[in-house]
């Protein structure tokens, strides 16, 4: 039976890393979708039904709860990577997720701050190049397989906008990104 267990970790594990490759090489279609209009706080809500968040786990929306208009797939599939990963590689008995949201003319700017683990100085510049991970394993002892940050970076990119990150170890981690608005055609 131990053998078993083995065999079905390391299956999921290669349904992971299989389906991670998958996101990051159709993010370019992904990110290919016409703008549409929505509320902010309803894709989050969203995000979290999807990621079956847990009592220990709080994730604060913006208070406003704002209209966008932009490629809503691939934002929500940012804020799916950025939030599942804070969830992910948090090592506190309470998880806290905020999440921040500004704009002006030209573009739409979000924050994701968490109370996880931290990422270390030396690997913040390397944490968005693909089959990169920063810490060892995540809440549950497994491994990432460095596909997620690569993927956000990408889409980011080719929405028009850049994405940051600011970590402070063992205390918090912020991921700022902004994407660019789309003209009304």
């Amino acid at each position: 039976s131990e053998y078993f267990e083995y065999i079905k970790q390391s299956s999921f594990s290669m349904s992971d890393y299989i389906n991670d490759v998958l996101d990051h090489y159709e993010s370019d279609s992904l990110a290919q979708n016409k703008p549409e209009l929505f509320k902010l706080n309803h894709l989050l809500r969203e995000i979290a039904e999807l990621l079956s968040i847990k009592p220990d786990c709080t994730i604060n929306f913006p208070e406003s709860n704002p209209a966008l208009n932009c490629n809503k797939s691939a934002l929500k599939q940012i804020f799916f990577n950025l939030i599942g990963n804070s969830i992910k590689y948090n090592d506190k008995e309470h998880i806290i997720i905020d999440i921040e949201h500004t704009e002006d003319n030209i573009f739409y700017f979000f924050k994701i701050t968490d109370n996880g683990m931290g990422i270390p100085d030396n690997q913040i510049d390397s944490i968005f190049e693909l089959f990169t991970t920063a810490n060892g394993t995540d809440r549950s002892g497994n491994k990432g397989n460095g596909i997620g940050l690569s993927t956000v970076k990408k889409l980011v990119e080719t929405l028009g906008g850049c994405i940051k990150v600011k970590s402070d170890l063992g205390v918090q981690t912020s991921f700022n990104f902004s994407i660019k608005k789309q003209t009304k055609i």
